[in-house]
């Protein structure tokens, strides 16, 4: 089992004094926690992670391992817990010269906002995180900032605009290999041709089960 497996591993690099590495197992370890949903022991995990790299100084770790902390809040619910660590991690991304992360911080904020109901300024932290990405060829990044821009077009009821973003996203999406990725927009891609009744057109629902059934198989490899 993968737990046990980084268990062991943490415990041999920490009688070699390998700090490094055992921050990595913890936040494999965090992870772990998170996809079974023990969101307090990857909270937990996920703050001492953040504490250490804060300590060592290593900005992009610090970066990396505050976003992430953000995500395990995010699926916790605690949305304006993760929504300050999104921007937290963002700017620290920046302060380290890194513009993936950069971008990234305008769409998690745009994304988490959506979520609040607080839709001032999301389409144009879309567009900026997304022109970003496009500068630095992460198309992936591209993929996310459409998929959230469809999403936002659904949540504001203009389902023809939505309905035609998720299908760009969607081929988008086909050509990056990120198996997560792909499954996200096709399920919500999916979910929108079910809320319009769109079940005779079947591909949607088709695409979706797919993209998860790949993302499942990955799980097991």
């Amino acid at each position: 089992e993968a737990e046990a497996l980084f268990v062991r591993a943490r415990a041999v690099y920490l009688e070699v004094n390998a700090e490094g590495a055992v921050l990595r197992c913890d936040a494999a370890l965090a992870e772990i926690a998170r996809s079974r949903g023990d969101l307090e022991r990857a909270i937990t995990l996920g703050e001492a992670i953040v504490a250490a790299h804060r300590k060592a100084g290593n900005l992009y770790r610090l970066a990396r391992e505050t976003v992430s902390l953000g995500f395990v809040h995010a699926t916790a619910g605690h949305l304006a817990k993760a929504r300050a660590l999104f921007d937290e991690g963002g700017h620290t991304y920046i302060e380290a010269h890194d513009r993936e992360g950069e971008a990234y911080r305008l769409i998690n904020l745009a994304e988490t906002d959506l979520r609040l109901g607080h839709l001032e300024g999301i389409a144009d932290g879309l567009k900026r995180g997304r022109q970003v990405h496009v500068e630095i060829n992460h198309a992936a990044g591209v993929v996310e900032a459409d998929g959230a821009l469809a999403h936002l077009a659904w949540y504001e009821g203009r389902f023809a605009d939505a309905e035609k973003a998720y299908e760009g996203a969607y081929a988008e999406a086909s050509a990056v290999n990120e198996a997560s990725l792909l499954a996200e927009i096709a399920l919500d891609r999916a979910s929108l041709a079910f809320e319009r009744r769109s079940v005779a057109e079947s591909s949607p629902f088709a695409d979706a089960e797919t993209a998860v059934a790949a993302v499942q198989e990955l799980r097991f490899l």
